[in-house]
């Protein structure tokens, strides 16, 4: 709630309720839970791995997830990106951005993505902008979906949904 009215405002954060803030974890609990696990507790040491923790340790109540399983989950993507990013080196991973369609792949990286269903349109045949591997690694075969964009609205100027799969 705290994140909400600093963000949004007095006026904004009134309708807690209506986001489903009610089944969030609070930021106190995930962190002593963190704190309480050595490997949690290594990981988070990087400010934005720490971030990623707490995020889905937050989030996953809206799913029922149980918070050790969200804050395990978190911890392996989080290692699975450091393993890809050993692997890539510091020329990157190799991507080429085209055009698309929304499909079991991108629903698959959703999934992976986000530790809850997020609020959003994007369905099977929405129009996306992805990301794709072009060689083999680590982290990715060839022609693997790395992340999308799903652009809605009139005028498809509005990122409704964006999903980066976490070890890229």
């Amino acid at each position: 709630f705290l994140e909400l009215y600093e963000s949004q405002g007095a006026d904004k954060a009134r309708g807690w309720r209506r986001l489903g803030l009610e089944k969030v974890r609070s930021q106190r609990e995930v962190a002593q839970r963190i704190e309480g696990h050595d490997g949690w507790r290594k990981a988070a040491e990087d400010p934005r791995a720490r971030e990623r923790l707490m995020f889905c340790g937050r989030y996953s109540a809206k799913e029922g997830t149980p918070l050790d399983e969200a804050l395990e989950a978190a911890a392996a993507g989080l290692r699975s990106a450091a393993e890809a990013a050993e692997d890539v080196g510091k020329h990157g991973l190799g991507m080429v951005v085209t055009k698309g369609k929304f499909g079991d792949e991108h629903l698959a990286c959703r999934r992976v993505a986000f530790p809850y269903m997020p609020s959003v349109s994007a369905r099977h045949g929405s129009s996306v902008i992805e990301a794709r591997a072009v060689k083999d690694t680590k982290a990715a075969r060839q022609g693997a979906l790395l992340g999308y964009v799903a652009m809605q609205g009139p005028s498809g100027d509005y990122a409704d949904d964006v999903s980066v799969l976490p070890a890229c």
